[in-house]
């Protein structure tokens, strides 16, 4: 049977897509919606496949949770179809539609006009506009200068709703999903700033969400290491094991499922294989360990080794591939964790080299012209020549194309405004140094505390490079936080959630205690590794502080195993560690936390 749309959507937002579909009804449209009209038994990746090849334009609805795991591959096949209906000189619409509490991603809506249903009061006149435009009487092309739409990342990761503007790495993007649709463990190493974790997210998975029946159906989960991987994965893990459970359940479910997977009792395949089974028609997981570096930049030793041996058992024992992205200064520490693991990492590299001028140029000048942007004459030309060939410069290359961005004159990106941003070396530590000359004496001195505080330094024998490391912004002094706030919003930090149970929780505690524990505690972290090698006033405190910056971090090691073991005595410091700190707290006393 054939319908005049197809309906993409969040289970959450239900309700509100039934009143649309009934609108629609009434009007005159035809819908397909899974609850309604999916044949019982039939696989689901072939039921939308087939439901797609039925319908004449896809509706997506995006609600106050985002794009759902399964919307996700439908909006993959639905763009696929419609480029190729593009080809054929056809139509296609795949329209977004935003309901209350929903944040737009641009990285999709710039493709589509959308419909606006957040305001109630305008809802019946811009349902009538989706109407027009499902019946042809109306295109789907006449809105919003999208200009106003920013193509560049600045210092984040493109990630998977970001795919449209990620270009330029097409054939490295081809060569990672070839190696993992052959190989059960990949390893995506390279250069900081090489864009490892674009490359994985806006590259790898929507190419794998896109692998149409006969082929195997794909689902995936990204996380990073961080101080607890175990706590993460099963973050991760828990959204597809139990979608519907409140955030508040998730939590604690997910504390239950970290300490089992520790402990050994529940094995991470068993997990992912039960994901699998109640998914009905996802064939196999990814599972994206993105920035793996953090497992020795962050985790506790004790964790390593139980982690790797977990990740191995999700591999051997469950139809799951494990990607990992790691900075190449620190593949030697993944290779010496453990016989197995070495073997198998080496078994799959994609070392992620520089980008060629032509792919540089593609990264600048598609994104802009997606969104009606035009560069002045000359000016790509030089951008390339200021980026030059250098490891690591995509940050500030996207850093400094955001900058570029935020001065445009109409639809125009212009040769004063790169001038004012002083190019692309120069754009990202310019940033640091005008905000940082914007506070007092004392703001100044607290801004130092917290950059060191966010720094990770790099022991001599390991011969890498300084790393940005992630903390809870509970262990920073309340004095900071203004400092972090106006940091944030200059971008040059990045704030985060951490869900996590009291650090009192016990084998004891009752389901309700549990519940009234859990909790989530913000993160703040540098926005990327690039303004650490970029600005020099903070490489020069991170030079000038060294012996005293490595005595902390080695300090926060003591102080996370007192912590581990309840405070025994006998993890306390003695002798020659005692005096050390001693020396240190009459020194820079004001430089240590409340716990240090």
């Amino acid at each position: 049977m054939k319908y005049d749309c197809f309906i993409s959507y969040h289970r959450v937002d239900g309700s509100d897509v039934v009143r649309v579909r009934d609108f629609l009804t009434a009007n005159g449209v035809s819908s397909f919606l899974d609850r309604e009209h999916l044949v019982a038994g039939t696989p689901w990746p072939q039921a939308l496949e087939d439901a797609l090849q039925n319908v004449s334009a896809v509706i997506v609805f995006l609600g106050r949770e985002g794009i759902g795991t399964w919307q996700k591959r439908e909006i993959g096949f639905a763009l696929d179809r419609q480029a190729q209906k593009e080809k054929e000189g056809e139509t296609f619409p795949v329209i977004p539609v935003l309901l209350g509490g929903s944040d737009p991603q641009p990285g999709f809506l710039f493709l589509n006009t959308w419909i606006d249903l957040r305001n109630r009061g305008d809802e019946e006149d811009a349902l009538r506009t989706l109407v027009s435009t499902l019946k042809g009487s109306q295109t789907n092309d006449a809105v919003a200068d999208r200009t106003g739409i920013n193509p560049f990342r600045g210092l984040e990761a493109f990630r998977e709703e970001h795919a449209a503007f990620f270009c330029g790495r097409e054939t490295f993007s081809e060569r990672i999903t070839e190696a993992v649709l052959g190989s059960s463990m990949v390893s995506v190493v390279g250069a900081s700033g090489s864009g490892k974790s674009s490359v994985c997210q806006a590259g790898l998975i929507p190419a794998l969400r896109r692998q149409r029946p006969p082929k195997k159906t794909w689902d995936t989960v990204v996380f990073t290491p961080g101080d607890r991987p175990f706590d993460a994965l099963a973050s991760a893990l828990l959204p597809l094991l139990e979608p519907t459970l409140s955030e508040t359940d998730r939590l604690v479910e997910a504390r239950k499922l970290s300490n089992g997977m520790q402990g050994g009792d529940v094995l991470p395949a068993d997990v992912i294989s039960r994901i699998l089974k109640k998914s009905s028609g996802t064939d196999r997981l990814l599972i994206l360990v993105d920035q793996f570096e953090e497992l020795f930049t962050s985790t506790g030793e004790d964790q390593r080794k139980p982690f790797v041996t977990a990740l191995l058992n999700a591999v051997e024992a469950s139809a799951a591939t494990v990607v990992l992205t790691l900075r190449a200064d620190f593949f030697g520490h993944a290779l010496s964790l453990e016989r197995e693991f070495s073997d198998r990492v080496g078994q799959s590299i994609i070392t992620l080299s520089n980008m060629t001028r032509d792919e540089l140029q593609r990264s600048i000048e598609i994104p802009a012209k997606n969104v009606g942007l035009d560069f002045e004459s000359g000016l790509v030309r030089r951008i390339l020549d200021d980026i030059g060939q250098e490891p690591g410069n995509l940050p500030l290359l996207e850093f400094a194309l955001t900058e570029l961005w935020d001065r445009r004159e109409g639809r125009m990106l212009t040769h004063a405004g790169y001038d004012s941003i002083d190019g692309v070396a120069g754009a990202l530590a310019q940033r640091a140094e005008s905000v940082f000359e914007g506070f007092t004496p004392d703001q100044k001195k607290l801004a130092k505390q917290v950059f060191t505080r966010l720094t990770r330094i790099a022991r001599p024998e390991e011969g890498g490079d300084d790393a940005r490391r992630r903390i809870l912004l509970s262990d920073l002094s309340d004095e900071s936080m203004n400092i972090i706030s106006k940091l944030s919003q200059a971008r040059l930090l990045v704030m985060g959630s951490h869900g996590e149970l009291s650090r009192d929780t016990s084998a004891e505690n009752t389901a309700e205690e549990e519940h009234s524990q859990a909790h989530f505690e913000q993160t703040v972290e540098v926005a990327h590794e690039a303004l650490i090698a970029s600005w020099s006033r903070l490489k020069g405190w991170l030079n000038e502080d060294r012996q005293f910056l490595l005595w902390r971090q080695r300090l926060s090691i003591h102080l996370a195993e007192w912590e581990r073991t309840a405070k025994d005595s006998g993890t306390l410091l003695r002798g020659t560690p005692l005096d050390e700190a001693a020396r240190w707290f009459g020194e820079r006393e004001s430089d240590l936390s409340i716990n240090e």
